[in-house]
């Protein structure tokens, strides 16, 4: 638990104390396939320089034996200029919050074995991600491939990471 809030706080410095960065949309708009969670997603960059803002998630996950997730993140986008690849790849790096919904059969690994939360369980907890995206010149589109560790602290289920794909529309 002390090495996800250093993480989320790590990361949360880094997004205020950045300042140099531009994405070429403001908003956009996604589906997302993860190991355990796909979504849909809206981003939008709040600041004059489109380098700061929120992204939004709501979908099905396979966490245990199925349920349903909401996710919200502060990020930051960052390009990576290499001048041997000369594609347009941003870092994207965010600190948010998790809140889920699990009908049935939701539980926590103790001592190896699974221990199951009554029904109707809600879980909460504090995410973190990393991303790689490629924004495309020619569509308005973008593609990108995400790491995104999560905890939750209320209700604590049994995983804590996943990995994940995503198709955005700029609108």
């Amino acid at each position: 638990m002390k090495v996800i809030l250093r993480l989320v706080a790590c990361i949360s410095i880094l997004i205020l104390l950045s300042s140099t960065s531009k994405a070429d949309y403001r908003t956009s708009i996604g589906i997302r396939l993860g190991k355990f969670m796909s979504d849909i997603e809206l981003k939008h960059f709040y600041n004059g320089n489109r380098f700061m803002g929120m992204e939004f998630k709501t979908g099905i996950t396979q966490e245990a034996f199925g349920g349903y997730k909401a996710k919200a993140f502060y990020i930051a986008q960052f390009p990576l200029r290499n001048s041997m690849l000369q594609i347009p790849v941003d870092l994207v790096i965010g600190a948010g919050a998790h809140g889920g919904y699990f009908k049935e059969k939701y539980y926590k690994v103790v001592d190896g074995q699974p221990v199951y939360y009554h029904d109707n369980t809600f879980c909460a907890g504090p995410d973190a991600k990393v991303e790689l995206e490629y924004n495309t010149r020619k569509f308005p589109l973008t593609v990108s491939v995400d790491c995104n560790v999560f905890y939750s602290a209320y209700h604590p289920g049994p995983e804590w990471i996943d990995f994940g794909f995503t198709l955005r529309l700029k609108l």
